[in-house]
């Protein structure tokens, strides 16, 4: 059986971990390559951040399962999310889309 490197870490180490994964995972070429990602209840990206689609997969799972393994929230429930803003590529960034100005 393998051992899982996220098995080691602190909360503050996974929380670190992801919002570091996160941030690395912004750049975009195109307005489909982003998307919102949410780590549901893990951490401040509850309501989800802009990435790109790359964000997700296995290695975030493994942080975010660990983080709730660990019960590092504690008792502090999750906070209610709005309905997630269009996304769009603005300047090779995943961001929020701008709103078309009126004309």
């Amino acid at each position: 059986m393998g051992c899982n490197r996220t098995d080691s870490l602190s909360c503050d180490e996974l929380d670190m971990a992801m919002r570091d994964w996160l941030k690395s995972h912004r750049s975009c070429a195109v307005d489909a390559d982003c998307t919102i990602t949410v780590t549901g209840c893990a951490t401040t990206a509850d309501c989800g951040v802009f990435t790109n689609r790359s964000a997700s997969g296995p290695y975030l799972s493994s942080l975010v399962e660990a983080f709730k393994k660990r019960r590092c929230r504690g008792d502090s429930s999750c906070p209610r999310c709005e309905a997630p803003p269009p996304t769009a590529c603005e300047d090779g960034v995943c961001s929020e889309a701008r709103k078309a100005a009126a004309h």
